[in-house]
């Protein structure tokens, strides 16, 4: 029997690209996961279920920075790298997105990790 995977609509279909992202609590605080879909766990951060135990308690929560990286790995490599960040350089991190989407010029930061302090 074949399965769904299996069939050929399913392998050409390209793979969800993978993002890193943060996110600014009710209290003022960053919280910094991984997705294959940002919508989709957004509405599952400020819901009663489904979002990290974190945030349910600090709902509701904005998107701040997002980053679409190759794959799980990088993914993960990246989250790491930004949670180590402290908390002034994650100010500025979002700070500098928030102003490259204001301005238009967001683009995608390479796959990969990247120092601990970001400039």
């Amino acid at each position: 029997m074949q399965q769904a995977s299996d069939t050929p609509e399913k392998r050409f279909l390209p793979k969800p690209a993978w993002h890193v992202y943060i996110l600014r609590c009710r209290d003022g605080s960053y919280y910094t996961g991984i997705t294959t879909d940002l919508k989709r766990r957004l509405r599952e951060h400020n819901s009663v279920k489904g979002g990290a135990r974190y945030t349910r308690a600090r709902q509701p929560v904005t998107l701040v920075y997002s980053e679409a990286v190759a794959d799980r790995s990088a993914a993960a490599c990246r989250e790491y790298r930004i949670k180590q960040l402290s908390p002034p350089a994650k100010r500025r991190l979002v700070s500098q997105f928030l102003l490259s989407v204001t301005a238009g010029t967001a683009e995608d930061t390479p796959a990969g990790c990247f120092s601990r302090e970001e400039s």
